[in-house]
């Protein structure tokens, strides 16, 4: 079979039918419309062939091969780091909205901008109203925390300073490390992390399917 690929552009080819302008085109013999399916065409010393594609969009055929230049893997590495960096802040904001777990105080309690902006707006009225004023808080499990005043504030606001302070430390370092890794999208970022309160539900959905 007959597959009539565009000089111009050897992306487009035309099986049927026959181009008028045929001078236009390359003509390449294959034995099914199949063999075309996921090759491209290149031009080579021999002619027009079918090859795998280019591993990447930064490689070019150099008439024998697809390679890539320092130039151009300098670039690849770039953006590469790019998105891998964009992946480590997404992950960093969503440990430090999560949640936090108050030691002292035995709950999770929701982190995300809306209670933190809740907690504040609390700490302003008791500031404002006095230190003994005491209110039902709701914790990130839905329960009430009866009596929550000033010193429990305190340590909810502390907890969740913390744990962003903490994630903000771990992306630079992951950051860091990114900027060395020879593959920057295989690079590994999940660890060292604060535990949020859907990291703890899954442990203990995962406790309970244990045998």
């Amino acid at each position: 079979m007959r597959v009539y690929f565009k000089k111009s552009n050897l992306k487009e080819y035309v099986i049927w039918p026959v181009p008028t302008n045929t001078k236009d085109y390359y003509q390449v013999e294959v034995d099914s419309e199949s063999d075309l399916y996921g090759k491209t065409a290149v031009k080579t010393k021999n002619g027009i062939v079918l090859v795998e594609p280019a591993p990447t969009s930064y490689h070019k055929w150099s008439g024998t091969e697809w390679i890539i230049s320092p130039e151009q893997q300098a670039i690849k590495k770039n953006e590469e780091i790019a998105i891998m960096r964009e992946r480590i802040n997404a992950l960093r904001d969503e440990k430090s909205a999560g949640g936090v777990f108050v030691e002292q105080l035995g709950k999770w309690f929701d982190s995300d901008d809306k209670a933190q902006k809740k907690l504040l707006g609390l700490k302003a009225t008791m500031d404002l109203i006095g230190t003994e004023m005491t209110v039902d808080w709701t914790c990130a499990d839905n329960t009430d925390f009866e009596g929550f005043g000033k010193a429990h504030l305190t340590a909810v606001i502390a907890a969740i300073l913390q744990a962003e302070n903490h994630n903000h430390t771990i992306a630079r370092q992951h950051k860091a490390a990114l900027e060395q890794a020879e593959n920057p999208l295989e690079y590994d970022y999940l660890a060292g992390w604060t535990k949020n309160y859907e990291d703890f539900l899954n442990e203990q959905n995962e406790k309970l399917s244990l045998p």
